[in-house]
Parts: C-alpha cells; sequence; structure tokens
C-alpha cells in the first residue's frame, strides 16, 4: 500500500501525544506535524460540543391585507432568540408581520425562490387552505476548541477522546503576514497533510522572500536587468542581457556591500565602473 494513503486518526493522535518530548516523537503524526515546513503551526480540534439540528413550524395566514407568522407548536427546543432569527429569515419581523405586503400565493413564489439560498436553514412549506405550512431547520455548528500542540494542555491526553481534526496554518516571520489556516477532519490520509503543509509553505516561501529580499536595478549603458538577493543568494531577472563580465562585477560589488554592517539602506545609484550602476529599490519603487 501507499504509504501516502494510509489514514491518519485520532488513534495517531493519542501515540504522538504520548510519545510527545521536547521535538522527538515516535509516532507518524507527530513526525508530520514537526516536518511540517516553514513556521507552520499545528492546532488540534476539540470538539466541545457536537453540532445539531433544531426544527420550529411556522403557520403563514393572510388577514386584513398582511401576511402574519404564528408558531404551530411549543416545542421547547428552540430559543425565542433563534425563532426570531427564524421569523427574519421567512421574512418577518418582531411583531409578526410581514415586512411587505403579499398574497399568500405570492409569498408561496417568494418561499420557493429563497429557499435554497440561506446555508444554515432548510426549509419545507405546502398550503392547507388559506394557511401555509413552513417547518424551518437550523444547523448550529459544532462548538470547537482549539488546543496547540506544543501547549500543556496538549499532553493531558483528557480531550483526546472529543478530538475532530487538526488546523495549520502559518504566520511569516519577518512579515506581517498570517497565512489562511486549512482544517483536516480526521480520518485524513498522509497525502492530504502534504498537500495542505505544501499549499502552505508555497505562500509562506512567496510572502517570506518578498519582504525579506533586497532588490537592486541596474543599468549597463542601454541595457537594463534587474537582481534579488535573499539569503545570500543572487536571483538575476529571466530577461537580462547583460554579459557574464558584467554580471561578475556586479555580484563582486555585492559581495562587499554585504560585508559592511548596514545600518541605512542607501536607495541612491551607485557607480560600480564608468558605464555601470545599481540602485536599491522597493517593490514600491518605479524606474522611468
Amino acid at each position: 500500500m501507499n504509504t501516502t494513503e494510509t489514514n491518519i486518526t485520532y488513534s495517531s493522535l493519542r501515540d504522538f501525544l504520548e510519545g510527545y518530548v521536547g521535538n522527538e516523537t515516535p509516532s507518524k503524526l507527530g513526525r508530520m506535524i514537526y516536518k511540517a515546513g516553514l513556521g507552520a503551526w499545528t492546532v488540534f480540534l476539540r470538539e466541545v460540543k457536537p453540532s445539531f439540528e433544531i426544527s420550529e413550524e411556522f403557520l403563514i395566514s393572510f388577514e386584513n391585507e398582511t401576511l402574519h407568522v404564528s408558531t404551530k407548536f411549543a416545542h421547547g427546543n428552540c430559543s425565542l432568540e433563534l425563532k426570531q432569527d427564524m421569523k427574519r429569515f421567512l421574512g418577518f419581523n418582531e411583531s409578526d408581520t410581514s415586512k411587505k405586503e403579499h398574497t399568500l400565493d405570492s409569498y408561496l413564489t417568494q418561499l420557493t425562490n429563497f429557499s435554497g439560498n440561506n446555508p444554515h436553514y432548510r426549509i419545507s412549506f405546502f398550503k392547507v387552505g388559506q394557511i401555509i405550512e413552513v417547518t424551518v431547520t437550523n444547523k448550529v455548528p459544532a462548538n470547537i476548541e482549539e488546543i496547540y500542540y506544543e501547549d500543556k494542555q496538549a499532553r493531558t491526553l483528557d480531550w483526546i477522546d472529543d478530538c475532530v481534526g487538526i488546523r495549520i496554518g502559518s504566520i511569516v516571520e519577518g512579515s506581517e503576514v498570517e497565512i489562511s489556516p486549512e482544517n483536516l477532519m480526521f480520518p485524513f490520509k498522509e497525502i492530504d497533510f502534504e498537500k495542505v503543509t505544501s499549499h502552505i509553505n508555497e505562500q509562506v516561501s512567496f510572502y517570506w522572500e518578498r519582504d525579506n529580499s533586497d532588490n537592486f536595478y541596474i543599468q549597463y549603458k542601454e541595457v537594463c536587468a534587474s537582481v534579488r538577493v535573499c539569503n545570500g543568494e543572487f536571483n538575476w531577472c529571466d530577461n537580462n542581457e547583460l554579459t557574464d563580465e558584467i554580471k561578475q562585477q556586479v555580484d563582486d560589488w555585492l559581495d562587499s556591500y554585504y560585508e559592511v554592517d548596514m545600518n541605512t539602506v542607501n536607495h541612491e545609484k551607485v557607480s560600480i565602473s564608468r558605464e555601470l550602476f545599481i540602485q536599491y529599490y522597493t517593490n514600491d519603487d518605479i524606474f522611468y
């Protein structure tokens, strides 16, 4: 079997937590978490309260040229606040009167049109004489707690049976960018984990290089080019037409430039030789 197709379950999480010591862990899930990459963080998702559905039945009637809504049964499982929310969803205000004047037939058309437009509500309805009976079902999402994998609470194991998955994200060091987290719900496959971390790391790499690189504009006679310096590596733009000899002069100048302890960056154009100039720039600079 391809190992990337192996299911990761909360049992793997238990093995990880029981063997969790510093940065070493014998479990496969633990190794996956620790090798997540460039500044990635992981939290465990604990379901404190599971999701559930609440239904309420309403009666829509037409009186004095105005639609009215009332509750058919007092179920006792639906709060007054949620009932009012359901009524507003149906187009009524707190006085149980429609905001707009409709006939029952026109309101039936309205129900048909918006019944599938709200992901939190599911409705069904039918007309009996001069009354429309409407059942509104509201899905209440689960109450999820985040437990960071290096927190002390993560090692107590008293929450592990309620763990439903993990969330992975990243904050890019040296940048103000926070990568949007992605969820993996148990059971998931190793390849799913790798896809998520790869996607996050691609974004981290882009923003880190963007915000932690030095850019230089090169001009030699009528030829222009640029070079980006990141982690001591010189990356020339693909479309430059400079000769290897000229690029070597630039590389030598940059080597000496980075040997100096620079408290401030010089944005002035500098002459490397008679016809060769270099200038530091940011992404916001424009050259004419």
